[in-house]
């Protein structure tokens, strides 16, 4: 299982962080983004988490496991749909610095953490 952490301003509100959408409010659902990642990436992270942090210095604002991927065009950007987990926040960022284009603002690592490695198996 894999993770990601995104550079992702907050701009205040429940779905308030750069290109994230609700979709289902009641279910915690959300739609994150337009993400530059391959098939092999996508398929790293279904059932995997993701974390929001304002800087790659900053602790998560924002954590969620990966349940599913919509892409965008054919260029590779993708929409990851996310199930928030509101009981796990300010997480450190893992992977190294965050490249400065937007849809690179991400790094992708193992699934290490205590919490990532006693969940449960996404269906």
């Amino acid at each position: 299982m894999m993770a990601m952490h995104a550079k992702c301003e907050h701009l205040g509100g429940m779905a308030g962080w750069t290109n994230c959408e609700t979709i289902d409010r009641s279910k915690g659902i959300f739609g994150s983004g337009w993400w530059l990642i391959s098939d092999e990436e996508a398929e790293a992270l279904r059932g995997g988490w993701i974390y929001f942090h304002e800087r790659s210095t900053a602790p998560s604002t924002f954590v969620g496991r990966i349940i599913g991927l919509e892409r965008r065009n054919d260029e590779g950007f993708a929409m990851l749909r996310i199930v928030r987990q509101p009981g796990i926040i300010a997480q450190r960022w893992r992977g190294g610095i965050a490249q400065q284009s937007p849809a690179h603002y991400r790094r992708i690592v193992e699934a290490n953490y205590p919490h990532e490695l006693a969940a449960s198996p996404l269906s």
